[in-house]
């Protein structure tokens, strides 16, 4: 896995401003963070995902 991830270019990415953090695809990164907060209130309330997002989902 370290060197499949060593030939990914970083410019895939998103960038993130957290200490430690994991790398994310940018496909799979919200660019939005009010929609994220959104996203966790409604789904706090709700137990469902939020609709005004396109989530990403494992096959």
């Amino acid at each position: 896995m370290i060197c499949k991830m060593q030939s990914i270019k970083t410019a895939h990415f998103a960038h993130v401003q957290s200490g430690g953090q994991s790398p994310i695809e940018k496909y799979l990164a919200l660019t939005n963070i009010e929609d994220g907060v959104k996203a966790v209130e409604y789904f706090i309330r709700t137990g469902k995902l939020y609709p005004g997002i396109d989530w990403a989902e494992q096959l």
